[in-house]
């Protein structure tokens, strides 16, 4: 029994299935074994890149989720928020040192 025997076999591919299955034949490399289910849209996207690149259906996906991955976010590529103060200047009339009077001004007259 070999260090592989406990891996099973992908279920034969039908032409509609889109699902990725990769296995790892190297015992001394850690790697992962997984099922992707693919929208058609993106396997089709997929395949044609295969085709371009003339290599093999890994490689472009493995390809793809690196450099999706790897991609800066939106938020690492946003401007950072800022505020420019400008100056407003006082309304005439206005006492700030004059707390009651400002109270008065914005609420109205105060009832005692």
């Amino acid at each position: 029994m070999g260090p592989w025997s406990a891996i099973a076999t992908a279920p034969p591919r039908q032409r509609d299935d889109h699902r990725l299955t990769s296995r790892c034949l190297t015992p001394n490399i850690a790697c992962m074994r997984t099922t992707l289910s693919l929208d058609d849209d993106v396997a089709a996207k997929l395949q044609k890149e295969t085709r371009r690149r003339k290599t093999s259906f890994k490689a472009v996906v493995n390809d793809c989720l690196r450099r999706g991955l790897d991609a800066p976010s939106e938020a690492e590529l946003a401007e950072p928020f800022s505020v420019e103060p400008r100056p407003m200047g006082l309304r005439a009339g206005l006492d700030l040192d004059d707390v009651g009077g400002l109270i008065e001004l914005l609420d109205g007259p105060v009832r005692r």
